[in-house]
Protein backbone atom coordinates (compact mmCIF):
# COMPACT_ATOMS: atom_id res chain seq x y z
CA UNK A 1 0.00 0.00 0.00
CA UNK A 2 0.99 3.40 -0.76
CA UNK A 3 0.89 6.09 1.61
CA UNK A 4 -0.29 9.55 0.86
CA UNK A 5 1.52 12.75 1.40
CA UNK A 6 -0.41 14.78 3.97
CA UNK A 7 -2.19 17.73 2.29
CA UNK A 8 -5.10 17.73 -0.18
CA UNK A 9 -7.74 15.42 -1.18
CA UNK A 10 -6.94 12.46 -3.21
CA UNK A 11 -9.69 13.91 -5.78
CA UNK A 12 -8.86 17.95 -5.67
CA UNK A 13 -6.59 17.86 -9.23
CA UNK A 14 -6.95 21.95 -8.67
CA UNK A 15 -3.21 22.15 -7.86
CA UNK A 16 -2.09 21.46 -10.93
CA UNK A 17 0.82 19.46 -11.27
CA UNK A 18 1.10 19.06 -7.47
CA UNK A 19 -1.52 16.50 -7.86
CA UNK A 20 0.90 14.11 -9.79
CA UNK A 21 3.44 14.47 -6.87
CA UNK A 22 1.01 13.07 -4.26
CA UNK A 23 2.74 9.74 -3.78
CA UNK A 24 6.33 9.25 -2.23
CA UNK A 25 6.95 6.52 -5.05
CA UNK A 26 8.42 8.41 -8.37
CA UNK A 27 7.10 5.65 -10.02
CA UNK A 28 3.44 6.39 -9.12
CA UNK A 29 3.77 9.77 -9.73
CA UNK A 30 4.73 9.33 -13.80
CA UNK A 31 1.40 6.48 -13.72
CA UNK A 32 -0.68 8.84 -12.20
CA UNK A 33 0.26 11.69 -14.75
CA UNK A 34 0.06 9.98 -17.50
CA UNK A 35 -3.07 8.57 -17.28
CA UNK A 36 -4.59 12.19 -16.32
CA UNK A 37 -2.97 13.53 -19.53
CA UNK A 38 -4.23 11.00 -21.93
CA UNK A 39 -7.60 10.22 -20.04
CA UNK A 40 -8.14 14.25 -20.81
CA UNK A 41 -6.97 13.97 -24.55
CA UNK A 42 -9.10 10.87 -25.42
CA UNK A 43 -12.07 12.67 -23.97
CA UNK A 44 -12.12 15.59 -26.00
CA UNK A 45 -10.71 13.49 -29.31
CA UNK A 46 -14.05 11.76 -28.68
CA UNK A 47 -16.01 14.47 -30.17
CA UNK A 48 -15.41 17.19 -33.05
CA UNK A 49 -16.22 19.81 -31.29
CA UNK A 50 -14.60 18.77 -27.92
CA UNK A 51 -12.60 21.54 -26.76
CA UNK A 52 -11.10 22.58 -23.45
CA UNK A 53 -11.67 25.38 -21.20
CA UNK A 54 -9.00 26.68 -18.60
CA UNK A 55 -10.09 28.31 -16.10
CA UNK A 56 -8.81 31.66 -15.26
CA UNK A 57 -5.49 31.25 -12.41
CA UNK A 58 -6.60 30.63 -9.25
CA UNK A 59 -9.58 28.99 -9.52
CA UNK A 60 -10.58 25.50 -9.39
CA UNK A 61 -13.52 23.47 -9.56
CA UNK A 62 -15.56 25.57 -7.99
CA UNK A 63 -14.87 28.52 -10.14
CA UNK A 64 -18.75 29.52 -11.08
CA UNK A 65 -19.59 30.85 -7.95
CA UNK A 66 -16.28 32.86 -7.86
CA UNK A 67 -16.35 33.58 -11.39
CA UNK A 68 -19.70 33.67 -12.90
CA UNK A 69 -18.63 36.44 -15.78
CA UNK A 70 -16.22 33.88 -17.05
CA UNK A 71 -19.09 31.28 -17.39
CA UNK A 72 -21.21 33.36 -19.38
CA UNK A 73 -18.35 33.97 -21.60
CA UNK A 74 -17.41 30.36 -22.44
CA UNK A 75 -21.37 29.81 -22.55
CA UNK A 76 -21.91 32.85 -24.97
CA UNK A 77 -18.63 31.18 -27.31
CA UNK A 78 -20.35 28.05 -27.62
CA UNK A 79 -23.22 30.15 -28.59
CA UNK A 80 -22.09 31.98 -30.90
CA UNK A 81 -20.21 28.84 -32.99
CA UNK A 82 -22.97 26.43 -32.64
CA UNK A 83 -25.98 27.78 -31.67
CA UNK A 84 -28.69 28.70 -34.10
CA UNK A 85 -27.80 29.13 -37.80
CA UNK A 86 -24.41 27.77 -37.26
CA UNK A 87 -23.72 24.94 -39.75
CA UNK A 88 -24.82 21.77 -38.73
CA UNK A 89 -22.39 18.98 -38.25
CA UNK A 90 -24.23 16.05 -39.79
Amino acid sequence: MRRRRSGGSSSDLTGGGEVFDAFDDPEENARVRHFFLTVRERFLAASSRGRRVCTPEGTGHDFPDHVPDFVVQVVGSLLDQYGPGAPKAF
